[in-house]
């Protein structure tokens, strides 16, 4: 599934893109030869104290950190991927971190593919079906300013942390459990001023307010969900998107009657005067959010 801009009258503007923005992949690997290669090289890079190039791989340049990470002692880098190995059996042979530029410039299925090509032209032997590590989604939604009301109106049994802007009600980010499932809410177009990105290619001219809803989801959740491969990870980023838009968190208007089983993020886990209320979003977000999260990954709304 590639992100694109999603132009539905029915949604505009609310809507503007969707998408996989990262992917990570592992596979374990019978090694014939070790790697023995990369272990000079990455010599020669502490040596230097810089990256040191190795030769190009169907295409992509390729440079070996000075530096290992997350327990894996190699680490090979390039504008569009990250690869990590290891000669150790406690771990994957082949841990692959998708950018998410590279996906969008080409799509997450053809990403996917290339990286596969990649980690086999490093470890010199074929790699089957690589098992689903991470899986980060997005929708991005335009005129949506965050403020207190959007954080309250949100009904969960996972942590619920917000950050306010200094000085005003607004809100730049609302964070809802932790790894290995996340869901967050922030003001990508603030994130884009500050830190620069590719997001607004895929905003069709919009330059107002943009709130990202970012759903993140780890090796250990997926595998809980019964997905274990890349291919039954993305036949599942529907049935992802909703459980973590609709069920993970709620979105809550405030009438009477009291929650049962949920908390609002004044609550403190005790019962409120927040009911359930699944078919409205709160604060300033005028688009269903059931609607929303239909659409977001759906045949409907997404190029496959």
């Amino acid at each position: 599934m590639d992100s694109q801009s999603v132009r539905s009258p029915s949604l505009l503007p609310a809507l503007l893109s969707v998408g996989v923005d990262s992917l990570y992949w592992s596979s374990r690997v019978e090694l014939t030869t070790g790697l023995g290669e990369l272990e000079a090289t990455k010599a020669k890079a502490i040596a230097i104290g810089s990256a040191v190039p190795l030769p190009s791989v169907d295409g992509f340049s390729l440079s070996v950190l000075p530096y290992g990470a997350f327990r894996y002692p190699f680490v090979v880098d390039c504008h569009e991927l990250r690869v990590h190995l290891t000669e150790s059996r406690r771990f994957p042979t082949v841990w692959v971190q998708l950018r998410s530029a590279f996906i969008h410039e080409v799509g997450v299925t053809e990403a996917i593919a290339a990286s596969v090509k990649v980690a086999e032209g490093l470890v010199g032997a074929a790699i089957g079906e690589p098992h689903a590590s991470r899986v980060d989604l997005y929708v991005d939604f335009a005129d949506w300013r965050l403020v207190h009301s959007d954080r309250v109106g949100l009904i969960t049994q996972a942590d619920l942390r917000a950050h306010f802007r200094a000085g005003t009600d607004e809100v730049e980010t609302i964070q809802v459990g932790k790894s290995p499932f996340l869901v967050r809410l922030y003001r990508k177009d603030i994130e884009v001023r500050e830190r620069g990105g590719h997001a607004p290619v895929f905003w069709s001219g919009w330059s107002g307010a943009v709130v990202r809803v970012e759903l993140q989801v780890g090796s250990e959740r997926l595998r809980a969900f019964g997905i274990g491969t890349v291919t039954e990870a993305l036949a599942s980023l529907g049935d992802l998107w909703r459980y973590g838009t609709a069920d993970f968190p709620s979105c809550g208007c405030r009438r009477a009657g009291r929650v049962r089983g949920g908390r609002s993020a004044t609550s403190g886990g005790r019962s409120s005067r927040w009911a359930m209320r699944r078919s409205r979003a709160p604060g300033s977000f005028r688009t269903s959010w059931s609607e929303a999260t239909d659409c977001a990954f759906s045949g409907r709304c997404s190029a496959t």
